[in-house]
């Protein structure tokens, strides 16, 4: 199942958005995305894009503004996370899987429960 964020470039009727959900006493994040040139979102509309969900981002900033909405800033970590990726494949000596990163993880020291509960996660996944 693949799963998707739809975002809009109108940064005015996100706040609007978001000032109303915050009138009506609802916790409100506004997420700031900087993407990078790796990054495609596919146009919907003029405003509107969607990406994928597996695309990650690390947080820059956050703060709460006058009006109780937190905005937090983030850029696209896709490059990091591919270098840490093949970090670990060189480290493994082969392609990396889920199997190959659950066993990765068994054999980290000190042990922590990182790997028990990936293996549980990919045992439950169904």
């Amino acid at each position: 199942m693949q799963t998707f964020v739809i975002a809009s470039k109108s940064f005015q009727s996100i706040t609007d958005i978001c000032r109303r959900a915050a009138n009506n006493e609802l916790q409100v994040i506004l997420f700031e995305l900087n993407l990078s040139d790796g990054v495609s979102p596919v146009k919907v509309d003029e405003d509107s894009v969607v990406f994928n969900l597996g695309t990650l981002f690390r947080l820059v900033s956050s703060n709460r503004t006058p009006d109780g909405i937190w905005r937090a800033q983030l850029e696209c970590a896709n490059d990091a996370v591919q270098h840490i990726k093949n970090q670990l494949q060189s480290k493994v000596g082969r392609r990396l899987t889920w199997l190959t990163f659950g066993s990765y993880l068994n054999f980290l020291q000190p042990k922590n429960k990182a790997a028990e509960e990936y293996y549980y996660y990919l045992a439950n996944l169904a």
